[in-house]
């Protein structure tokens, strides 16, 4: 995965600021625990918020996105890692707005985060299985 890397970075974010992100974790222990597009696409989300320093590992690449997409807000995050929680049970990705209350919602499908993606005009879903497994692995714990 890591010569793919460099090429999506620069895809994702253009050739100089993709190839400067790059740079910045090229020599960290971060670039060998990536192992999915879709982490190189958690970069990017973090990247386009403003975070100057990424995490040493993909747990904490998933905590960053996370933090970013409940704010703080401890009611939020507990709503969102149940709601994962319950989809994990029902081995459900996909799931209706009308599933989930509307502030939780509002911060899971915010485009800068990646977590959700509109399936079909009326349904969304987890971007990928790892995002939907940390959420409702924070649940349990």
């Amino acid at each position: 995965m890591n010569a793919s890397i460099s090429p999506l970075l620069k895809l994702f974010l253009g050739e100089e600021v993709g190839s400067a992100l790059y740079e910045q974790i090229a020599g960290t222990p971060l670039i060998d625990e990536i192992r999915s597009g879709f982490e190189v696409r958690l970069l990017e989300s973090l990247h386009r918020s403003g975070v100057a320093h990424f995490p040493e590992d993909r747990l904490g690449l998933y905590l960053m996105i996370a933090e970013k997409a409940f704010d703080s807000d401890r009611r939020l995050a507990q709503m969102g890692y149940a709601f994962a929680w319950k989809l994990w049970l029902e081995n459900r990705r996909e799931f209706a707005d009308g599933e989930v209350a509307k502030a939780l919602l509002n911060r899971i499908s915010a485009s800068d985060l990646s977590m959700t993606r509109m399936v079909d005009g009326t349904h969304r879903e987890f971007r990928h299985d790892q995002m939907r497994g940390y959420l409702a692995a924070m649940h349990v714990i």
